[in-house]
């Protein structure tokens, strides 16, 4: 990406202390290294000896007179980020690796955290103005430092973006913005249906017209159900080229009481969940993959999903169960102490991750999300969603926005909300989406 812009802009990278020699490569690139602990993290055993001594001589520790209270609230006043708000994302990452039995010390105290919020603070406050960006792109707003470059960016009134793989192709992507996650070139297009191309219906047709074919295709559900038995440690076909590398071993040793848990964990869903495809009524919901920043960033308000089926369950009608799929990259990390006291709970079902997603879609009486993919792909399919995080596909005119999990209950009692009957809405909901995506940097049209 960088080669690519700078043959016609000046490029400004901020990048990991051992990523700095090959910016440094690029003509016409100008490259600083990441001295805050978020990103230059040089206690990080998944990482190789030799990155971390690299971090750690470039590590800044700022001086007791730049970390001042003071300078923090001045700070979060300017920026209309709080301190916590721009940790929450690993906060909650660590909470949830504790709970699986992980090991978690990244940005543990209340001093790292400072240090690393005044620290991107200062050298990004200087870039912006030194270089006056036009636009902002980093990977994924998670860590400190890209909240602060979001907000000092949207302070100087430039876009700062960071690029999502599409659900529905190969290798194709669209900008978001915010720590929503907003589409914002899909939300133009959808508000505005004038713009979209004819080329873009046409592509929307070939997709509904083979909904199950075109997402079976797709590389993002292949790589999530390869993760099922992929990620298991008794793949012996993945052991080996492990042990062959110390570097992996002593990774594995680190964790050794996660990767324990995940095998008990396995051997205990596999007795446990559910292989076959309930029999209706039901509410479907799909579960997230966590930690990720998809609910511990986007929608921290819903990281505990346990929380989410107990109000399903507590909340539904008689004739209703709950059913709920565990997600795929997620198989093992959560066992007998998440499900079992589910299962406990006579209207709610847990599906295998292998259980068919199209299938489970088909005969639920509406499906509710966060903002997993499986939000789009239940939408695509004329089936009744509701949404409680804020994702781009929640802009969609048949879905429905909760603010609560029971809500879901009373929106099935309202007799109009059929989006079965949609297809010319799904069909320019489709379009607009499908105009907002890239392919290698280019548009697919």
């Amino acid at each position: 990406m960088a080669v690519a812009l700078s043959a016609d802009h000046k490029v400004v990278v901020l990048a990991s202390p051992e990523e700095v020699p090959s910016f440094k490569k690029i003509p016409n690139v100008q490259v600083y290294p990441y001295r805050t602990s978020d990103v230059a993290d040089d206690k990080d055993v998944n990482v190789p000896r030799s990155v971390r001594l690299t971090r750690k001589s470039m590590v800044e520790t700022l001086d007791d007179q730049f970390v001042t209270p003071a300078r923090v609230k001045a700070i979060e006043k300017e920026l209309g980020l709080t301190l916590y708000q721009a940790a929450s994302n690993y906060l909650l990452y660590g909470q949830i690796v504790r709970d699986y039995g992980g090991v978690w010390d990244y940005m543990q105290t209340h001093e790292e955290i400072v240090q690393s919020y005044v620290g991107a603070y200062r050298t990004l406050s200087k870039i912006f103005a030194d270089d006056h960006p036009s636009v902002v792109f980093y990977e994924t707003l998670d860590n400190i430092s890209s909240c602060v470059a979001f907000a000092l960016a949207r302070r100087h009134g430039v876009f700062a973006l960071e690029f999502r793989l599409s659900a529905l192709g190969q290798g194709q992507i669209t900008p978001a913005f915010g720590f929503r996650r907003s589409n914002i070139v899909f939300e133009h297009l959808y508000r505005q249906k004038a713009l979209i191309a004819s080329s873009s219906f046409g592509q929307a047709d070939g997709v509904l017209d083979s909904l199950e074919n075109h997402l079976e295709r797709s590389a993002y559900r292949r790589m999530h159900k390869n993760m099922v038995y992929g990620n298991s440690p008794l793949n012996f076909k993945q052991v080996l080229p492990r042990l062959q590398r110390w570097a992996n071993v002593r990774r594995g040793l680190h964790n050794l009481r996660w990767h324990v848990q995940s095998a008990r964990n396995r051997f205990w869903l596999e007795r446990h969940l559910t292989q076959v495809v309930p029999d209706a009524p039901y509410v479907f919901f799909p579960m997230h993959h966590q930690p990720e920043a998809s609910t511990c960033s986007q929608s921290p308000a819903w990281v505990y999903q346990d929380m989410i089926i107990e109000q399903l369950a507590i909340h539904a009608p008689g004739e209703f169960k709950v059913v709920v799929k565990e997600h795929p990259r997620s198989y093992g990390r959560r066992g007998e102490k998440f499900f079992g006291r589910l299962l406990k709970l006579p209207n709610v079902i847990v599906c295998h991750p292998l259980v068919d997603n199209t299938s489970l879609i088909k005969k639920a009486a509406a499906v509710m999300v966060i903002n997993g993919s499986i939000g789009l792909e239940a939408i695509l399919a004329g089936a009744r969603v509701g949404v409680l995080g804020r994702p781009y596909y929640s802009l969609y005119r048949g879905a429905v926005k909760l603010k609560r999990p029971e809500d879901i209950y009373e929106a099935l009692c309202d007799e109009a909300w059929c989006p079965e009957t949609m297809l010319e809405e799904r069909r320019s909901f489709l379009a607009a989406y499908t105009q907002s995506l890239y392919e290698f940097g280019h548009s697919v049209d």
